[in-house]
């Protein structure tokens, strides 16, 4: 009876002990039970202690799209990216008191070597503090999350270029551990990728992101992750900058023709002008547009009409030489310089104006074949470059996780 009574005593005294701490004393006291003790201890991976594969689930959030350079083929990502695994070693024993604990040195306990394949330069957030952010749960279960900026290598085709869509990759693997020993995968939820930001960057319009996972063969093999960002590029700056303001200089040349003959002067400075000023337009999108060793959509395009503003000018020229009209045959006729061949030349004159259609084939060719020619261009650019299609959806092909 004594010895019940005194055990009793002893596991109150236990308990009133316990109650009587706090909830950072008692995180303490569990943090200096399960943290690994030495530097080799951290470096092994949970599986490698148990001959089993370590399992890594991941997601990833991107909080914002923030450049896209053409010029340098490549694309900055501001993200979070979050871990999931379970280590043995770090078991503890539950508290309805909390739900996990919270640390934030990653030094302390063993984290996945994992890393962006097509890295160009990153860097993590240390404003303040570290953005990190590592919780442990009495199973074992352990959440590192991590906010980072990554550039990553993405090759661009500009071979349709306005009408060009691309395809932007992100990759993960692991360094050093092989699929034998630790395999990554997206955590099994609806949506372990997603994009805070709708419209990411102005010139292109993010429309799908695909994530798969799989194992990639080296030497050895290798786990990874990845996610595909399909893209658009928004039309607009090119229709109002080169597009339209192109033709609207290819219909400016074409004023000189319904202009009159004699009035070579204000012909030609037309069809000057309208040259000059595509070479401005032209010089100024330059400037903004991508560099490619592809002869692209838009160099054909502006090719084309250069080619037609060209033609007018030459048109211009050559209506002049020959479509001159003659001397009035009433002037000649008082003049007194009519002779016999004179003459032939005045009736045939007088007989070709009384003809229905006064212009020369030169002058209907500048007038109505030469615009015919160039609007079914525009028609035949337009379509077979994909300009009709361009806003819709892009279709992905079926990826195998």
């Amino acid at each position: 009876m004594r010895s019940i009574t005194l055990l009793s005593a002893a596991l109150l005294c236990v308990l009133q002990s316990e109650c009587s701490k706090t909830i950072p004393e008692l995180k303490k006291e569990i943090l200096d039970q399960i943290l690994p003790k030495n530097e080799n201890e951290i470096m092994i991976a949970p599986g490698n202690l148990t001959s089993d594969c370590t399992v890594v689930e991941s997601t990833l959030y991107v909080l914002n799209i923030d450049d896209i350079n053409e010029n340098k083929g490549e694309i900055s990502l501001r993200l979070y990216f979050r871990q999931y695994w379970k280590d043995y070693r770090l078991k503890y024993v539950q508290n309805s008191l909390f739900e996990y604990i919270l640390i934030n040195n990653e030094e302390a306990i063993w984290t996945p070597d994992t890393f962006f394949v097509n890295e160009k330069k990153g860097r993590s957030f240390e404003a303040l503090r570290p953005n990190l952010l590592i919780r442990i749960f009495p199973d074992g279960s352990v959440i590192y999350s991590k906010k980072l900026s990554v550039t990553l290598e993405c090759p661009m085709d500009f071979d349709k270029y306005p009408f060009d869509r691309q395809v932007c990759n992100l990759r993960l693997e692991s360094y050093g551990n092989t699929i034998d020993n630790l395999k990554l995968k997206w955590k099994t939820e609806s949506n372990p990728v997603g994009v805070y930001s709708e419209n990411p960057v102005p010139v292109f319009q993010l429309q799908k992101f695909v994530s798969s996972y799989g194992m990639v063969e080296l030497q050895k093999n290798y786990s990874f992750l990845a996610v595909d960002f399909y893209f658009s590029r928004g039309l607009s700056y090119s229709i109002y900058n080169i597009y339209l303001p192109s033709i609207v200089m290819v219909f400016i040349s074409w004023l000189p023709f319904w202009i009159n003959k004699k009035l070579i002067t204000s012909r030609l400075l037309i069809s000057m002008g309208a040259l000059l000023s595509f070479i401005m337009i032209l010089c100024r999108f330059s400037e903004r547009q991508p560099q490619s060793q592809y002869s692209s959509s838009m160099l054909s395009f502006t090719a084309t009409c250069a080619s037609f503003l060209i033609l007018s000018l030459v048109l211009s020229v050559l209506l002049h030489i020959f479509d001159k009209d003659v001397e009035d045959p009433i002037k000649i006729v008082e003049s007194g310089k009519l002779n016999e061949n004179g003459g032939k030349k005045m009736k045939l004159n007088i007989l070709m104006k009384k003809l229905p259609c006064k212009e020369s084939w030169l002058e209907f060719g500048a007038r109505f074949i030469v615009p015919f020619v160039f609007g079914l261009f525009c028609v035949i650019y337009f379509v077979s470059w994909g300009a009709l299609s361009a806003d819709e959806p892009i279709t992905v092909p079926m990826t195998k996780s």
